[in-house]
């Protein structure tokens, strides 16, 4: 081997552990949540948990093929802060991974609103920008919902 072949090599090797060991690594802690029916509503026992207030449910189904249904939760702390909180429910997997795809594919500003999108079995829940602070409370009890924890 020469030295411009032993520097590409070094250099090829750089790269991998920049991009792949990390995308890697990802994906390894943080696995897919895998398709499962949940029976109950996630987000209305997770604040309870976490001492919210439900002031408004109101049911809502979004424009997606296979959509379900869902709710639009508005939750207040002790504080008086307040969040809106959209969930739906899917027909299964490839639906929701579809919606989850179109969410993710958008540009923000041009068709996706910012925010976050979590997934808990059949249900996408999507959280809005947090100003008050709730998402500190309502998230790990959301995260004690995925399968595993």
């Amino acid at each position: 081997m020469s030295k411009t072949d032993n520097v590409a090599l070094t250099i090829l090797i750089i790269l991998i552990l920049i991009f792949l060991v990390p995308l890697g690594w990802v994906m390894v802690a943080f696995p897919a949540e895998p398709y499962r029916i949940i029976v109950g509503e996630p987000i209305s026992e997770a604040a309870q948990n976490a001492g919210l207030t439900i002031v408004n449910t109101t049911d809502f189904t979004w424009n997606f093929p296979g959509a379900l249904g869902g709710k639009i939760y508005v939750l207040r702390d002790q504080s008086g802060n307040m969040l809106t909180v959209q969930t739906q429910s899917f027909d299964s997997p490839e639906s929701r991974d579809a919606a989850i795809q179109a969410h993710s594919s958008q540009s923000v500003g041009k068709g996706k609103p910012i925010g976050t999108i979590v997934t808990i079995g059949q249900q996408i829940i999507y959280i809005p920008p947090d100003q008050g602070g709730i998402l500190v409370t309502l998230g790990p009890e959301l995260y004690k919902k995925k399968v595993g924890r």
